[in-house]
């Protein structure tokens, strides 16, 4: 089992419980639910290393509408 923190949580995207500072502060939250794809996991992390801030405002809410 990975670490019970917001990166490592399925239900991170739409969150309501976190925030930038919580998710760089390894928070712990008492509904996580593991995320089960090391992928998504990955993908998360490098868009924070690569973006800072702004990718953890991505992480944390990603743009759910499509283009055309």
């Amino acid at each position: 089992m990975r670490n019970r923190e917001c990166v490592n949580c399925a239900l991170l995207s739409g969150c309501t419980r976190t925030s930038g500072e919580k998710l760089l502060s390894h928070y712990v939250c008492e509904v996580f639910k593991e995320e089960p794809t090391d992928e998504v996991i990955r993908a998360r992390l490098d868009i924070i290393n690569k973006f800072g801030s702004a990718g953890v405002q991505s992480v944390i809410s990603p743009d759910t509408e499509k283009e055309g």
